[in-house]
């Protein structure tokens, strides 16, 4: 509530730009909520997950989507694998963030895996270190949705004692008839149903897909300090820009590409 109040919120952005200084100037500060983190509550038990916690509409569409899944592999067909590491699963990730860039690359857009390549050096250690099926707190998990055997999608996502929070994410262009991140998104918040957890996390960002679940929001509250009124003014004007290509890019494309947006603003 303190935060939606535009005179409250300006006056604490002066007295934190007030508490840094530029070579003895105060900073220009701003307080932004650009952006939100979508989650859901998930229930204890996976029967009342299916008819508590979809949309309607979406509903229908899943139940067509499993049913085209049965007829082309089976009612065994599909599997989620979480990978523990190993030189093999090393590579599978390379493979995936590799995946990951071509397909953003493609749409003319560089997330910051595509900016930063040393990030995929990053990914791996992180990956080695935490990504045992046995750690605790947090685990960075690894997992690959299979149809038969062969890749479907990929989903790197936060695993921690309350639940699941989705990180990054692409799939196989092979399979995109059979919207592949929904239904990694599905195996995956059933995964968390098992293991007891209450919240699954779709990662920030307001795509459309998130909405197709009963899901909440957590605003992200970001401080951004400028060294002067005119870096303030310039990044006020470059946000205006941002908002209107996201409108304009929203209006001509009414049902987005649904499994890579978790991934697109990482």
């Amino acid at each position: 509530r303190f935060c939606k109040d535009k005179s409250q919120l300006n006056a604490l952005s002066m007295r934190l730009g007030e508490a840094f200084s530029w070579r003895g100037t105060p900073a220009a500060a701003a307080i932004s909520d650009s952006m939100t983190i979508p989650y859901l509550d998930l229930p204890g038990s996976l029967d009342v997950y299916q008819v508590d916690c979809h949309k309607k509409s979406y509903r229908a569409d899943l139940r067509r989507i499993r049913n085209h899944i049965q007829r082309d592999f089976g009612s065994d067909g599909l599997e989620l694998v979480f990978l523990p590491p190993s030189e093999a699963s090393v590579s599978d990730l390379h493979e995936f963030l590799a995946c990951h860039r071509r397909y953003w690359s493609q749409k003319g857009q560089k997330t910051q895996a595509g900016r930063y390549p040393e990030l995929a050096e990053f990914y791996r250690r992180v990956y080695q270190a935490m990504g045992r099926p046995d750690q605790q707190d947090l685990q960075f998990g690894f997992s690959i949705l299979k149809a038969n055997g062969k890749p479907m999608s990929y989903h790197i996502d936060i695993l921690h004692e309350g639940g699941c929070m989705g990180y990054l994410a692409c799939y196989n262009p092979e399979f995109k008839k059979y919207r592949p991140g929904i239904l990694h998104i599905e195996a995956l918040i059933e995964h968390t149903i098992r293991l007891g957890g209450n919240r699954f996390e779709f990662g920030r960002g307001d795509a459309s897909y998130k909405n197709q679940w009963h899901i909440r929001k957590m605003p992200l509250w970001n401080l951004l300090l400028f060294k002067n009124q005119w870096a303030s003014l310039l990044w006020q004007g470059d946000e205006a820009l941002k908002r209107l290509k996201s409108g304009l890019f929203r209006n001509r494309q009414a049902v987005p590409d649904d499994s890579h947006e978790m991934a697109g603003h990482v």
